[in-house]
């Protein structure tokens, strides 16, 4: 019961929750304990998290440094239930392109705050209300707001919480943004209300 999370483009998911389901789908001719299974098993997808292997390099080199070899992080659901999120969190998204995709990006900006974007249509921009704008560690190898822009709170999945596998590679992962990921290019909403009155 995994699911493969993509930081490229074009790259089909087959998500742990729709394995489940089709998975309980076949054994519900067993009667009300299958039933009974599925939805618990939907419900902690759902609600709680599970483990995705992840895909590609646009999170190097904090996800998946020595290539080939893909790291298995756990998503967190209930991390991003109220849509809690905070600059430098590691989601999981819905492409604004395919809902068959999935990518995982950081979040480098949050509602009222301006970017300065790397090659978006726009030098700069500010995050509107509802939205957020989510940049891949590896620039060059990444998909992410530069070019589809500010991503709705409403498509964050979940929030990677750790690395699981490989085992020598087990660890929380940080949650901050920092000059390494571009911390010098947004100025927070914060950062505003100082200097305007």
């Amino acid at each position: 019961m995994f699911a493969r999370v993509s930081t490229a483009v074009n790259v089909r998911v087959s998500t742990a929750k729709r394995f489940a389901k089709n998975w309980t789908m076949r054994i519900l001719s067993g009667g009300p304990v299958a039933l009974v299974a599925f939805a618990g098993v939907n419900w902690i997808f759902d609600n709680v998290g599970y483990v995705a292997c992840v895909e590609g390099g646009s999170m190097q080199p904090v996800l998946n440094p020595i290539w080939p070899k893909y790291d298995w992080v756990f998503l967190s659901c209930f991390a991003v239930r109220n849509y809690d999120v905070k600059r430098g969190d590691v989601v999981t998204i819905i492409s604004p392109h395919d809902p068959k995709e999935l990518f995982i990006k950081r979040v480098m900006g949050l509602q009222g705050d301006i970017v300065e974007t790397l090659n978006y249509r726009r030098k700069h921009v500010r995050v509107p209300k509802g939205h957020c704008w989510l940049e891949g560690d590896n620039h060059k190898k990444s998909i992410d707001s530069n070019d589809f822009g500010p991503v709705p709170l409403a498509l964050v999945q979940s929030k990677a919480i750790g690395i699981v596998w490989p085992w020598e590679r087990r660890q929380f992962l940080e949650h901050e943004v920092d000059v390494a990921t571009g911390a010098e290019r947004v100025t927070t909403k914060e950062d505003l209300e100082k200097f305007i009155p």
